[in-house]
């Protein structure tokens, strides 16, 4: 997900497919997870982009009663 030098501004827009491990006490079980986001990097130079936001969604289920929402929030600058 880089920015093309000759673009003024990128959209990122990031699927993850993975798993999660979680352990409690004795037990462990792993479980499918996913991972939504999006964002936008702009071009300063022709190295170096700012990322003003960025968030990610990650919905997973555990057992029958568990599910858990996790939700990421990030910013930056992007060194190409």
């Amino acid at each position: 997900m880089f920015l093309d030098l000759n673009q003024e501004s990128a959209n990122l827009s990031p699927l993850l497919i993975g798993g999660v491990n979680i352990g409690v006490k004795d037990k462990s079980k792993s479980v499918f997870a996913l991972g939504f986001g999006g964002g936008i990097d702009i071009k300063l130079t022709s190295r170096f982009a700012l990322r003003p936001m960025q968030f990610d969604w990650i919905p997973f289920h555990y057992y029958e009663d568990f599910q858990k929402n996790s939700v990421r929030f990030g910013f930056g600058v992007v060194i190409q």
